[in-house]
């Protein structure tokens, strides 16, 4: 029987021993446990607030026009099998009990869907959540045929007058932000004496710490005696979804987690209309392994991870081979 295949969400609990917490989900039934030759679906196929309450927990969104949407959150697991395996890619002649996931293998799904669906333009400088953690909708747009949606971690925005400074916290770090120049269509911020690339509207700009600033609206006022202004967000990374291709991750391709928009009609390709889902997908980019030893983590979100605690062995048993005839063995 196996001890503890579980899925961790915020990473949370080490799954060793195995000490299980609120954050984990165990996959196991009450009789049998799981097997060599089981895999996750066998025990349940789809995780949802009643398995990860601290992941998956329903609620409610808000859009900037204050409209509120229902929504729910679920995993779909896919058919991993617990196996015993000889990968040299894992360890060099050494049978190992645990689960092999090959490159390209779609190991589970995660999507958040709402009840009632908000509509696409009102998504921008709203906080959406996904596993587990709110995002900034910085902005909303079209590449070809598909929407394409970016957002800011742990993000703070504020509105900033010509010739006044702010400071905004974002973690334990504090941004000091000033204006340095603005036009109708375009501004340039001074961040703690890092001044950006001139920006229009919903660009960005990667601070030398790593962190991004990114503009929301350009507020100016022609007149001498107007006060300009720029609203805009610092936030500690930016997760660009395009829906139908692989997610970004501070301009980064991130192979194998794909971002999927949809509405009544199937994939969005328009940044009008409405919302019904955001689902990620999460295929692997090269043969990974789930053993006593190592955890499989989701790339760029790292809101999940699948840990293995091993086999327990109650008794052990041994048997021989012997020659029965010239043609069989016993």
């Amino acid at each position: 029987t196996q001890q503890a295949t579980s899925i961790a969400n915020q990473l949370q609990d080490m799954v060793a021993g195995v000490t299980l917490g609120s954050h984990t989900y165990k996959f196991e039934r009450a009789s049998t446990k799981i097997h060599l030759g089981d895999n996750f679906t066998t025990i349940r196929t789809t995780l949802n607030d009643d398995h990860l309450p601290t992941l998956l927990v329903d609620g409610k969104y808000i859009d900037n026009d204050n409209d509120q949407f229902d929504y729910t959150q679920t995993i779909e697991m896919n058919a991993t099998p617990l196996a015993m395996f000889d990968d040299n890619d894992y360890a060099d002649n050494s049978p190992t009990v645990g689960f092999r996931v090959v490159s390209g293998y779609n190991v589970l799904n995660y999507t958040i869907t709402f009840s009632s669906q908000p509509l696409l333009m009102d998504l921008a400088s709203s906080e959406i959540p996904l596993m587990g953690k709110n995002y900034y909708v910085l902005s909303n747009g079209t590449s070809g045929a598909n929407l394409v949606m970016t957002l800011l971690d742990s993000a703070q925005t504020a509105v900033l007058n010509e010739g006044e400074t702010t400071t905004l916290m974002v973690g334990t770090t504090p941004y000091e932000v000033s204006l340095a120049f603005i036009s109708s269509s375009e501004v340039k911020l001074t961040i703690n004496g890092e001044t950006t690339n001139t920006l229009a509207e919903t660009e960005t700009y990667k601070l030398n710490d790593g962190a991004y600033i990114g503009v929301k609206d350009i507020l100016y006022d022609a007149k001498e005696a107007g006060v300009s202004k720029v609203e805009f967000s610092i936030g500690s990374g930016k997760v660009k979804l395009t829906s139908g291709s692989d997610i970004q991750l501070n301009d980064v391709t991130i192979s194998g987690v794909k971002s999927v928009m949809v509405n009544a009609s199937g994939t969005i390709t328009s940044s009008t209309g409405t919302l019904t889902s955001i689902e990620i997908e999460w295929k692997t980019d090269e043969d990974k392994f789930i053993t006593e030893n190592t955890e499989l983590v989701f790339p760029t979100f790292e809101a999940v991870k699948l840990a293995y605690g091993g086999l327990t062995y109650p008794a052990e048993e041994t048997f021989g081979v012997e020659k029965g005839s010239s043609t069989y063995i016993k």
